[in-house]
């Protein structure tokens, strides 16, 4: 694999037959749950940083925010759910506050419950889900996560899957009588 596969790898996480759970910025493909996710978590955190300072009585709630994410992912991973982009957005923009605010526990005190047990409730089922995927996966011969041939066996360029070898006469529309929509007439 090449550094550039391998970059593109890095942030959409996916092989280009599951680009569909994938944003495009500016061509690349990004990992829709992460783009909704890390980039309004970080807005959380300079947010409370700097000027929304969120009332612990609120912390609970707040949490909750967190299931409707952790409960697709699960479910997605066990195949109980379809993948669904509209949804993922929602539930990552949800994930996102909470998630920003056990970070700002986190940073005020390395070793806050608060971060932890979110961490332990809501990372756990993901966690452990995300990997009995992969090993699912990987006993059935598939990349993780998806239902896609193995890296090894998926074709490089346009000759291995024969473009290259087209009949340039088969392309189009037929001049010589023979294609039956030629000769409709438009009344």
């Amino acid at each position: 694999m090449r550094l550039h596969e391998w970059m593109t790898l890095l942030v959409a996480h996916h092989y280009p037959e599951d680009y569909e759970r994938c944003t495009f910025i500016m061509g690349v493909p990004v990992c829709r749950r992460c783009f909704f996710l890390y980039l309004p978590t970080l807005a959380i955190i300079g947010l409370q940083a700097t000027l929304w300072k969120i009332d612990p009585t609120w912390d609970p709630l707040l949490t909750g925010l967190a299931v409707p994410a952790t409960a697709e992912f699960v479910l997605e991973r066990l195949g109980r759910l379809h993948y669904h982009p509209g949804r993922v957005v929602v539930t990552s923009l949800l994930l996102s506050i909470p998630l920003g605010r056990a970070f700002v526990h986190q940073f005020e005190d390395p070793w806050d419950p608060k971060f932890w047990g979110f961490i332990l409730v809501f990372g756990i089922p993901a966690g452990s889900a995300a990997l009995w995927r992969a090993w699912k996966d990987l006993h059935a011969g598939t990349p993780a996560g998806h239902s896609a041939p193995p890296p090894e066996s998926r074709q490089e360029n346009d000759s291995d899957i024969g473009l290259a070898d087209i009949d340039r006469d088969d392309v189009g529309p037929k001049t010589d009588g023979s294609d039956p929509g030629q000769n409709r007439s438009v009344s």
